[in-house]
C-alpha cells in the first residue's frame, strides 16, 4: 500500500464485536468478584477532559440537551456525568456485554436513571441529538471529520497530548466536538 493511499487498512480483532463481548464477559466476572470496574481504554484523563469542557462550555448546552456516551464501555464517563449532576445521560455500546457491565456500576453508585442501549451508533438515536462529543485513539482529526461530515458539523477540537515520531507529529488520543446538521424536510 502507497503512503498516501486512501486504502483502510485491514481489520483487527479489537474491531469484532465478540471481542468485546469476551472481553466485557471477563470484566463483569471481575466487578462481581471484586469490584474491579476494567479498562477505561482512554484513560482517567480523557474523560475527565470531556466533564471539565461541558463544565467550561454550559453555555453551549441547553438544560434540556441529553450528552451520549458513544462505546460507553463500562460506563465510567456516565458516572463521571452523573456525579457532577448530569441527568440526560444515555450510554450506547454495541457489546451487550459492555452495557451490562456499565448498568451494574451506574446501579452499584444509585444513578439507576442513566439509559444505556446496545446498538449501532449510526443506527441509533444519535441522529437525534444536538452535540456529539468523541473520543478516538485509532483516527486522526481528519477522518473523523470526513467520517462523520454527513451527520455533524465539526465544532471544536479538545487538546490532547501529542507526540513526535518519524518526522510527523501525532496526537495520543483525537477528542472532537460536533453539532449536529439539522436538515430541512422534503415534501413529497
Amino acid at each position: 500500500m502507497s503512503e498516501n493511499s486512501n486504502e483502510e487498512l485491514p481489520s483487527s480483532e479489537l474491531g469484532t464485536r465478540e471481542y468485546w463481548d469476551k472481553a466485557y464477559s471477563l470484566e463483569i466476572e471481575n466487578y462481581k468478584d471484586h469490584g474491579d470496574v476494567g479498562e477505561i481504554w482512554f484513560g482517567e484523563e480523557s474523560g475527565t477532559k470531556v466533564v471539565r469542557y461541558i463544565e467550561d462550555n454550559l453555555k453551549l448546552f441547553k438544560e434540556d440537551d441529553r450528552i451520549m456516551d458513544l462505546g460507553c464501555g463500562n460506563g465510567m464517563l456516565l458516572l463521571s456525568l452523573a456525579r457532577k449532576g448530569f441527568r440526560k445521560l444515555t450510554g450506547i455500546d454495541y457489546s451487550q456485554k459492555a452495557i451490562d457491565l456499565a448498568r451494574e456500576v451506574l446501579d452499584n453508585e444509585n444513578y439507576f436513571e442513566v439509559e444505556l442501549l446496545a446498538g449501532d451508533i449510526v443506527d441509533s438515536a444519535v441522529l437525534d441529538d444536538s452535540y456529539l462529543i468523541l473520543t478516538s485513539c485509532n483516527w486522526t482529526k481528519d477522518e473523523i471529520i470526513e467520517h462523520f461530515t454527513n451527520y455533524f458539523e465539526f465544532k471544536e477540537e479538545i487538546p490532547s497530548k501529542k507526540f513526535l515520531f518519524g518526522g510527523q507529529t501525532g496526537n495520543t488520543i483525537t477528542q472532537l466536538i460536533f453539532t449536529k446538521i439539522v436538515r430541512e424536510q422534503q415534501c413529497a
